[in-house]
C-alpha cells in the first residue's frame, strides 16, 4: 500500500482507516492534537512527553558539539577502513559498524554492550517496520523492556527512558537510513555529482541538504495513528476513535508539493519533509539523525565509488519502515580521491 502515489483522503474499508497521503493533510494530521498515537491515554501521553524532556537534555547543544566532532573523526576512521580493491557492502562494512559507534556516543555504552544489545534493537526495529496499525507486539514489547533494564543498569547510562530511542534509532533506523540514501547516490552518478557541488559551497547549507536526502530517502513510510475526538483534516471528516494512515512515502513525494519529486534537488527551496514526522510527534531525536547523515555523507562523499550490480538490493523491514538489505560498491578505477 506504500508505493501509491499521493491522491485523495478516503476511507478504506479493508483497513478500516482513513488514508491520508496528500502532503498537505499528511502535514496536517501529524500536527492535529485529536490525532495520536494507538495506546495513547492520559497517562501515556505523559510518559511520552518525559522522553521527549529526557531526550532535550541528553541532546543539548554542548553535547552535540562535542559529539559532532567524534562523529566526525570515527567517520573518517570507518571509511579509511573500506577496502581498497574488491567490492564491498557498504551496509555491513560501514554503515552498521559506525552507527554503533555513534549509539556508544551518544549513550556513553561500551562497543561490546552496543553488540550485545544490538539483537534485542533489531527486534524491536523489526517490529515497528513491519506494524500493520501501530501496535507494539508482545515479543517487541519483551525486547523492549530488555533493552531498558540493560541500559538503565550500564555505567555512564544518562536516561533509559531517552536511550532505548535513541539506541533503537541510531543501531537500527540510521543505517536504515543511510543505506537507502547511498544506493540512491551510487546508482545516479548525477545526483552524486549534485550533491559534491552542493557539499563545495562555502556555506553548504547541511541542515537541508540533510533534509532532502531524508525527503526521498528516509526509511520512515507510514504512520499509524487514531483520532480521540471529531476532526476535520481538509475535506475528511472523522469521528473519535476513527484509524487513520499517514502514507509518509507519498507525502514527500507529492507533486503539488514538490516539483520533480522522485529527484533529489539540492537547490530545491527550503521546505519541511515528514520524514521525521512534525508536530508533537517529530521525532525527538532529529537533531542527532541530521548530524549522524551528515558526519557520515562527509566523509564518504569523494570516495570514488561505482555500484557492484545493476541488481536493487533487497528490502528489509516492512510497510512502516524500511531499508536497502546491502549497498555493494566497489572503487572506481583510475579515479582519486583528490580529484573527485
Amino acid at each position: 500500500m506504500n508505493d501509491a502515489p499521493a491522491s485523495d483522503a478516503h476511507f478504506d474499508e479493508t483497513l478500516n482507516a482513513w488514508v491520508f497521503s496528500r502532503y498537505a493533510d499528511v502535514h496536517a494530521a501529524l500536527h492535529h492534537a485529536s490525532i495520536v498515537a494507538h495506546g495513547s491515554s492520559a497517562s501515556g501521553r505523559a510518559i511520552h512527553l518525559e522522553t521527549r524532556r529526557a531526550m532535550a537534555d541528553l541532546l543539548s547543544n554542548e553535547r552535540i558539539s562535542i559529539w559532532r566532532v567524534d562523529m566526525a573523526a570515527r567517520a573518517t576512521d570507518r571509511v579509511a577502513r573500506l577496502p581498497t580493491a574488491g567490492s564491498f557492502d557498504l551496509v555491513q562494512d560501514l554503515f552498521v559498524p559506525w552507527s554503533r559507534d555513534v549509539a556508544c556516543i551518544v549513550t556513553g555504552i561500551s562497543r561490546e554492550l552496543a553488540d550485545d544489545l544490538a539483537p534485542l534493537a533489531h527486534d524491536v526495529y523489526l517490529a515497528a517496520a513491519r506494524a500493520t496499525d501501530g501496535r507494539p507486539t508482545a515479543s517487541a514489547q519483551q525486547s523492549t523492556a530488555l533493552l531498558a533494564r540493560a541500559l538503565a543498569e550500564a555505567p555512564r547510562a544518562y536516561s533509559h527512558l531517552a536511550e532505548v530511542q535513541s539506541f533503537v534509532a541510531l543501531t537500527q533506523s540510521l543505517p536504515a537510513t543511510l543505506a537507502n540514501i547511498w544506493h540512491e547516490l551510487l546508482h545516479d552518478s548525477t545526483q552524486r555529482h549534485a550533491l559534491r557541488e552542493a557539499a563545495r559551497r562555502p556555506d553548504p547549507g547541511w541542515p537541508h541538504i540533510v533534509a532532502e536526502l531524508l525527503r526521498l530517502a528516509g526509511p520512515a513510510r507510514t504512520i499509524f495513528r487514531y483520532a480521540i475526538d471529531r476532526v476535520t483534516i481538509g475535506a475528511a471528516r472523522l469521528n473519535a476513535h476513527d484509524h487513520v494512515v499517514l502514507m509518509i512515502t507519498a507525502a514527500n513525494t507529492d507533486p503539488e508539493y514538490f516539483a520533480a519529486p522522485h529527484r533529489f534537488d539540492f537547490a530545491r527551496p527550503p521546505h519541511k519533509p515528514l520524514a521525521l514526522g512534525a508536530g508533537a510527534h517529530r521525532c525527538a531525536g532529529a537533531a542527532l539523525v541530521q548530524l549522524a547523515v551528515e558526519s557520515i555523507s562527509i566523509a564518504l562523499l569523494h570516495v570514488p565509488m561505482m555500484p557492484s550490480t545493476d541488481k536493487p538490493a533487497a528490502w528489509v523491514g516492512g510497510d512502516a519502515m524500511r531499508g536497502r538489505g546491502e549497498v555493494v560498491a566497489s572503487r572506481e578505477s583510475g579515479v582519486l580521491r583528490g580529484e573527485y
